[in-house]
């Protein structure tokens, strides 16, 4: 049986470049949904890359790793552009 489809196939990986092991998960998450077939772009939380390229609807989901104060930067990042987060 063929798995289904994600609606979200545009997909951004960010995390807080301070936090111990973030990034490597950040590396582990974005392999993983490659291998899904989806297109995932990994980064941190503060690459302006990643927020123009959000602000400009490349993505369909971001998921970011961090604490309180990233996932509140990043409601605020995907919020007026559309992009759902998952934190």
């Amino acid at each position: 049986m063929d798995e289904p489809k994600s609606s979200f196939q545009r997909v951004a990986v960010i995390a807080h470049p301070k936090l111990a092991g973030a990034a490597a998960e950040a590396e582990k998450i974005t392999q993983a949904l490659d291998e899904l077939g989806l297109k995932p772009v990994c980064g941190f939380l503060y690459d302006e890359n990643i927020h123009r390229r959000v602000k400009s609807g490349d993505f369909d989901l971001l998921i970011a790793l961090g604490g309180d104060g990233t996932m509140l930067r990043a409601g605020h990042l995907c919020g007026p552009s559309h992009v759902r987060s998952w934190e």
